[in-house]
């Protein structure tokens, strides 16, 4: 016997915390002085810090545990070098775009530009100035911010126009079969449904068009998901 889902019923989606509230970033310092002194200085500033002290290390956070929003680097690391670490981190498909600011003591003009054509996004000389280095990783940060959103809005435009057509010829078609199934009143409740189902995605269609701004919720391992309500109720 085939069961109809409750007009009510919403997909099981689990919640947890939004992830841009506090932005996330990962000190690879393998001195433990100059790590606990970035940390002690980033953390001040309200952000969420994980460290590693040598680029295996580093690597193993950045492939088994939450995303990171920024990564400040030292090039001189046991294990695995700090080069090495870029490298993984360029190479990767779901880490590629993190900005990467390499802090050392390195005076070699011919190493920075090798890695910053390596992919490091900034460069910053041992001993260095705590509010450029604050100033610099504000900066990164809101251009990694902007850069998501665009895409985001992009993507959304895109799914909208492709749901939104098909979305249309169904509520027509459910209208038209029940009108024509009104003296049935269980063939017009089941259809009732559907148009009381096809009317919510259409409203989140609309919400997907009109986005400006998002945030996301913890979906499953390393992935997180779209808060639609968020972003509807500023605009209802």
């Amino acid at each position: 016997m085939t069961s109809f889902p409750n007009d009510t019923d919403d997909p099981d989606i689990p919640e947890g915390p939004e992830t841009q509230e506090r932005p996330r970033i990962l000190i690879i310092e393998d001195d433990p002085l100059n790590r606990s002194f970035l940390e002690a200085q980033i953390r001040g500033l309200g952000y969420e810090i994980l460290t590693a002290e040598d680029g295996a290390v580093a690597l193993e956070i950045l492939n088994n545990q939450e995303p990171v929003d920024l990564i400040l680097l030292d090039l001189f690391l046991p294990r695995v070098s700090g080069e090495e670490v870029l490298h993984a981190i360029r190479s990767d498909s779901i880490n590629n775009s993190i900005p990467v600011i390499v802090i050392t003591a390195a005076d070699d003009a011919e190493r920075r530009a090798r890695v910053l054509r390596s992919g490091a996004n900034d460069f910053i000389r041992k001993p260095f100035d705590v509010e450029e280095l604050t100033a610099r990783i504000t900066a990164h940060l809101a251009a990694r911010q902007t850069v998501q959103l665009a895409s985001l809005l992009e993507v959304a435009g895109a799914i909208a126009h492709e749901i939104n057509q098909p979305l249309t010829g169904l509520i027509g078609y459910a209208e038209m079969i029940r009108m024509h199934a009104a003296s049935d009143a269980k063939i017009a409740k089941w259809v009732g449904n559907i148009c009381m189902c096809a009317e919510r995605i259409s409203k989140t269609v609309k919400r997907l068009v009109a986005l400006q701004k998002y945030t996301t919720i913890h979906y499953h391992g390393r992935r997180h998901i779209l808060r639609m309500d968020a972003d509807a109720d500023d605009g209802e």
